[in-house]
């Protein structure tokens, strides 16, 4: 699968070229590893975003899960 991650103004946009399938997780942790949200996208399209507006600036880790298939990157806030 493959997944981009990226944040634009207060969101952060997960892309794909193609569309997912019902079942993706995200889960977005801080730096420490505490998870701070898990967001379910709708299946059947290949674009979905999540609110970071209240979030600090710094490194985050984003974490997706489909059908035992993991995707991790880091990802940089700015707000």
């Amino acid at each position: 699968m493959d997944l981009k991650v990226f944040q634009i103004g207060e969101d952060i946009i997960i892309r794909s070229k193609l569309a997912w399938p019902e079942g993706l997780e995200f889960r977005l942790f801080d730096i420490t590893g505490q998870l701070l949200v898990t967001h379910y996208p709708k299946g059947g399209v290949n674009i979905s975003k999540v609110s970071c507006a209240n979030m600090t600036p710094g490194a985050y880790i984003v974490k997706l899960n489909y059908n035992n298939h993991h995707l991790n990157k880091k990802i940089f806030i700015y707000n």
